[in-house]
């Protein structure tokens, strides 16, 4: 059980880390994102984050925001 919380506590650490790694400009901290993604099979945050949500924040297309109405558990 303790292993499991590790694990989990230190992947949620890599995935904020890579987010903010995928937004320089820098090469090798791009890189360095996709590498700490992959660690968490993750690594389409990558595309998608830059892709898809930074096109369409706030809008209805965006994958990333719930919908009006709807809970937790269907979003």
């Amino acid at each position: 059980m303790g292993f499991a919380i590790s694990i989990g506590i230190i992947g949620r650490i890599v995935i904020t880390t890579a987010h903010e790694l995928v937004h320089k400009k820098e090469k090798y901290e791009r890189w360095l994102s996709k590498i700490a993604l992959a660690q968490s099979f993750y690594g389409h945050f990558f595309i998608e984050h830059n892709h898809r949500h930074h096109v369409s924040v706030a809008a209805l297309e965006d994958p990333a925001i719930s919908r009006l109405g709807e809970n937790f558990f269907r979003y």
